[in-house]
């Protein structure tokens, strides 16, 4: 599972995204790079029947991308590939842009609805109507949900609910079992109304965590600001270096700073690998353009601002990078304003981190009704389950689980937004019609 990972996420992933990003940007005429003012008195109106606001929509979506990922992630990319992974989580960032509205675009256009109870959709709705020509669709969407479900369970839960509890643990003393049932029994109620509850929280939530978090950020760049040019003269440097002898043929072809730059600035941003339409298409009587266009908002709030200056964060308190990443972020945010700013980022990490867990809930509970047609139940249970189980476990293997999951989402979710790229540009040129 490991060396299948690392074929997709050394070579194949980065490529693609920087292809079909550049491809994306020339095709649209740039498109995804016109602010979003249009839409603002549409993401505030409520809902048209059962649906979630549009507003409610992103939030849920940005729950889902402002996680774990911003803190862990991001020191892991360091203590992989070195400062220059910074670099190119940027750049990548930057191709992302365009894929992010792509795909929103699409899986708004391709919305089912369920009866009374308002409309939802994804990647697996558009892998079906693309596809369903070639008799490939069905497939496809099965394969993708299957994915889907498979990193709702690890990344959605386990890797947030094992980053929480080590938080928890080494600022408050908290116990692993205490966590888990704590989290189990808060997430719970969440899980089970789905969408609509999780949204009803996120739409705070998601706001104040972001504002909290960055305003931190800033005090510790502030502090640091006399080595600041330091430290991305050391990220430019770095970002070109090739990996050590040693590395093989792949390793000649990419550096590693590359490698852990664009892939966990993917699973920081999720753009790309076809996860965040399914948030956005559950919102009623939205604009697909719209909704695109507050899609691409997500990645720069996420990657472009958060996980920047994070890895700044990081990189200018001097703090060796080696270890863990949630340690080593806790050593670089304590070495420069003291000890009471672990308290401090305990709690942050504790709201990403529940934030991310109840967002992937909603995306594993849409893919396991895509498998399954019945009732969610199971998936719920097995869902908090999942969550209980990631206090103990060592993310490693889970590391392994999201990189291959997420590295094939991407392989079929990016060719296929190529293959639907007319649909996705005459959303654009004209009003955009639902295909509800």
């Amino acid at each position: 599972m490991k060396a299948l990972a690392d074929v997709l996420l050394s070579l194949a992933v980065p490529c693609l995204l920087l292809g079909s990003g550049c491809f994306f940007y020339v095709y649209l005429h740039g498109v995804p790079l016109r602010p979003p003012v249009r839409g603002l008195r549409m993401l505030c109106r409520p809902p048209q029947g059962s649906g979630i606001t549009p507003f409610r929509a992103m939030t849920l979506s940005l729950a889902g991308t402002l996680g774990v990922g911003n803190i862990v992630g991001v020191a892991t990319a360091l203590v992989s590939g070195g400062a220059g992974a910074v670099l190119w989580m940027l750049v990548g960032a930057v191709c992302a842009l365009p894929l992010k509205y792509a795909e929103i675009v699409l899986g708004v256009r391709h919305q089912r609805r369920k009866g009374k109870k308002g409309v939802h959709g994804g990647a697996m709705c558009y892998l079906e109507d693309v596809y369903g020509a070639c008799g490939a669709g069905k497939p496809l969407s099965w394969i993708f949900a299957l994915l889907l479900l498979v990193c709702s369970m690890t990344m959605g839960s386990m890797i947030q609910s094992r980053a929480v509890s080590q938080v928890l643990l080494d600022t408050f003393r908290m116990s692993p079992l205490l966590v888990a049932c704590l989290l189990v029994l808060f997430c719970l109620p969440f899980v089970v109304r789905g969408a609509s509850g999780i949204a009803s929280l996120t739409e705070y939530l998601v706001p104040i965590m972001s504002l909290g978090f960055l305003v931190l950020s800033c005090a510790v760049l502030w502090l640091r600001r006399d080595v600041l040019g330091d430290a991305l003269g050391q990220i430019v440097r770095e970002a070109f270096t090739l990996p050590a002898v040693g590395g093989g043929a792949l390793g000649l072809c990419i550096p590693v700073s590359v490698r852990y730059g664009i892939t966990r600035g993917l699973i920081s941003n999720e753009a790309g690998c076809g996860t965040s339409p399914t948030a956005h298409a559950s919102g009623e009587q939205v604009d697909p353009v719209v909704q695109g266009l507050w899609g691409t908002v997500e990645v720069v709030v996420d990657t472009v601002v958060l996980c920047t200056v994070t890895a700044l964060c990081i990189l200018t308190s001097g703090v060796p990078l080696v270890g863990d990443g949630m340690t080593l972020t806790l050593q670089a945010y304590t070495a420069v304003l003291g000890e009471w700013a672990s308290y401090f980022l305990a709690i942050a990490v504790l709201c990403f981190g529940v934030a991310t867990i109840l967002c992937w809930s909603a995306y594993g509970r849409a893919a396991y009704g895509w498998l399954c047609r019945g009732r969610k139940r199971w998936f719920c249970l097995l869902y908090v389950l999942s969550v209980g189980v990631g206090c103990f476990l060592s993310p490693a293997w889970v590391w392994s689980a999201v990189d291959l999951c997420v590295g094939l989402m991407t392989v079929i979710n990016v060719p296929t937004l190529i293959v639907a790229r007319k649909e996705i540009r005459a959303a654009a040129k004209g009003p955009s019609q639902m295909q509800i």
